[in-house]
């Protein structure tokens, strides 16, 4: 996941859960803060954080608060929709043929929704989606349960 036209800038003071004042340059700007938490470890005076530019031109702010330096010199990400999209991209690359984050589903929301279509091995041509079949779920169950394992023990 990457940011378009990000800027760097320093940190004033966050004026509501939604937005705080920063040095930009010469100017001191108004930006949207990207995450309602209070994040007071991170958003003091001083900090040095980064701005992207928003494409709504119809906003009151122009810029979007997305990333602190802490005073350890670590970056975060204090976007607090980053994780889904980086997340929706990764399992795009697994190979799912649908992702969709923030899926409803009745009267909730899934962060991320992706399907994957049961597909058979032809020698000779492709065709279009064959019907399913019980092995094809086995193995589509199997693979599922390998993806986990694989998950959690990366997390160790």
């Amino acid at each position: 996941m990457t940011y378009d036209n990000i800027s760097r800038a320093v940190f004033m003071k966050r004026l509501n859960r939604f937005v705080a004042l920063v040095h930009i340059g010469d100017q001191i700007e108004a930006v949207h803060v990207k995450n309602t938490g209070r994040c007071k470890e991170l958003l003091i005076p001083g900090a040095e954080v980064w701005v992207t530019a928003s494409s709504n031109s119809s906003r009151k702010t122009k810029d979007d608060l997305v990333t602190v330096r802490k005073g350890n010199g670590v970056l975060y990400n204090i976007d607090s929709q980053a994780a889904n999209l980086v997340a929706a991209e990764w399992l795009e690359r697994l190979d799912f043929d649908k992702v969709i984050p923030e899926y409803r589903y009745g009267d909730s929301r899934i962060d991320c929704y992706m399907a994957k279509v049961a597909r058979r091995k032809s020698k000779n041509h492709l065709k279009g989606p064959a019907k399913r079949t019980e092995e094809d779920d086995r193995r589509f169950k199997d693979s599922f349960r390998r993806l986990i394992e694989s998950s959690l023990s990366d997390r160790r």
